[in-house]
């Protein structure tokens, strides 16, 4: 954190999509899209209606990985 930035508060969500459409229906604002943290799950930031920043977590082991990557293990392909 840097001099002067307020903490982001994180909340566990169950669907980071479903939760989004949700809040944004109630007047928040999405800062951030859906991103992944790659093998632990996914992330995105809003504002609420005050303009406060939050962020909302999904935890997903296979968040990141595509077709290609899934059922992989790192430096371990499976052929």
């Amino acid at each position: 954190m840097f001099p002067g930035q307020a903490p982001v508060n994180y909340l566990a969500v169950e669907q980071v999509d479903e939760f989004v459409r949700r809040a944004e229906q109630l007047g928040a604002k999405l800062i951030v899209p859906k991103r992944p943290v790659p093998g632990m799950g996914w992330f995105a930031q809003l504002t609420d209606t005050e303009g406060n920043v939050f962020a909302i977590w999904e935890n997903d082991p296979h968040a990141g990985q595509t077709q290609s990557t899934a059922g992989s293990e790192v430096g371990n392909a499976r052929s």
